[in-house]
């Protein structure tokens, strides 16, 4: 009976999403919304720092308006509050480490924080009627972006050289930054996909191969298996039979698995022959378990709301300064503490259950492959983008339209039964009157 349920609450799912005609004016709008959050950092670098500043702007006016459509339009969930307290309890903290004095703490948070809270209420806003609209808009900028960003690496393969610590430069930024366009541009392409009944379309195709250029050309290795891991769950998403064996849920379990075994008990070592003297590529990880062993010493000295942003950039280890932890999990305690992390944890475990109930859906294979891509990054760097946010709210808001549709399903159910239940009563009761 709970399956059948839960059956119809899936197809209620499909059918809120593939209903009605899409609007692109509402593409347009919500695209206007993102698109702040991607940007070319290689316009502040060689053309003026005032662009910094505009994106900066931008990207604070778009959560404004992204907050206060929310609350005048969203339906309230708690899902929707434990996400927003993520990065406001690391503004507290920023605070409370570095007062009002550094404006430069504050503007880190608009471009590594903001992007967080707004994503979560950016889906709030979108989930009931224009979830559809949403995904499209985030495909098109992330490829609009890509492929600048593609074409950007073909011109110069080995960047703009500007010296420091970032060596060169290339459209985003850094050229482990593309992912954060790559994956949402090809798994959002995929998701669409599914929706539509299509294993992948040439459009996904195209974007698959401009993101794989890019991870070869400027040669990022966590992009690289991020981008065969997304590959490999998304193609394993399209047998149903291994689709809900490899659901984000098993992904998370996978990651934490990982996380200790790596950055924890340094595991890695124990295949040091292979990966030295077959692979070429250091146990540190590009001296990244350096960073991991500093961050781990210091954050005994505020364990409950972490530095806040006061040590971003500043973080120096064995004669090396770090921009920032190298790690995702990492990077929420040290400028949130064990509060931030709590929070955090608990949002990705409670968007993978959420998703878990619909794991035979395709749509749930598609979110769960981005998932995991993402979870690969997470392990070498911080995911400071707006697809991330993104991608767990919407894989709330997918298990949560499966339940709230089963929920409905079963009232509509209920109401039959008592209708028919009434009509039989009075039957029976005309009929007992006649005799």
């Amino acid at each position: 009976m709970q399956s059948g349920v839960m059956q119809q609450g899936a197809a209620f799912s499909r059918a809120c999403l593939s209903r009605g005609k899409m609007s692109w004016a509402t593409v347009a709008f919500f695209a206007l919304l993102i698109l702040p959050f991607f940007e070319p950092r290689v316009l502040s670098v060689f053309v003026s720092d005032a662009f910094s500043v505009i994106y900066d702007c931008w990207r604070v006016l778009s959560a404004g308006l992204i907050a206060a459509l929310y609350v005048v339009r969203a339906k309230k969930r708690a899902y929707d509050a434990l996400g927003v307290a993520v990065p406001l309890v690391i503004l507290c903290s920023t605070f409370l480490n570095a007062g009002l004095g550094s404006a430069t703490d504050y503007f880190l948070w608009i471009g590594d924080w903001l992007p967080f809270f707004t994503g979560i209420l950016l889906v709030g806003y979108a989930r009931e009627a224009k979830k559809k609209e949403l995904i499209w808009a985030l495909m098109l900028v992330s490829s609009a972006i890509s492929f600048a960003n593609c074409l950007f690496v073909l011109m110069f393969p080995k960047g703009i050289p500007i010296g420091g610590l970032m060596g060169s430069v290339y459209f985003l930024g850094h050229k482990n930054v593309a992912i954060y366009a790559i994956l949402p541009s090809v798994g959002m392409s995929f998701l669409i996909d599914g929706n539509r009944g299509r294993i992948c379309s040439p459009r996904t195709a195209v974007l698959f191969l401009m993101g794989l250029i890019q991870c070869m050309v400027a040669y990022s290795a966590t992009s690289i298996v991020a981008m065969g891991l997304f590959t490999l769950f998304a193609l394993l998403s399209i047998n149903r039979s291994a689709r809900v064996k490899t659901t984000m849920l098993y992904g998370v379990v996978g990651y934490a698995a990982v996380f200790v075994s790596i950055v924890l008990l340094r595991l890695q070592n124990l295949a040091a022959p292979f990966i030295e003297g077959v692979l070429h590529k250091s146990t540190s990880f590009t001296l990244r378990t350096d960073v991991w062993d500093g961050v781990l010493s210091i954050m005994g000295g505020s364990p409950l709301l972490g530095y806040g942003l006061s040590l971003r950039g500043h973080l120096d280890f064995n004669g090396f300064a770090y921009a920032h932890p190298h790690n995702d999990l990492l990077s929420v305690p040290l400028s949130g503490g064990i509060l931030a992390l709590a929070l955090y944890v608990a949002l990705i475990v409670l968007s993978a259950t959420m998703l878990f109930r619909v794991r035979g859906q395709r749509t749930a294979g598609a979110l769960s492959a981005m998932a995991v891509g993402f979870f690969a990054i997470a392990l070498m760097e911080p995911l400071y983008t707006i697809s991330w946010p993104l991608l767990l709210a919407l894989c709330y808001a997918e298990g949560a339209e499966s339940r709230d549709g089963a929920s409905q399903s079963a009232v509509f159910a209920s109401n039959n039964m008592i209708s028919e239940g009434i009509s039989s009563a009075l039957s029976r009761l005309s009929r007992f009157r006649v005799k």
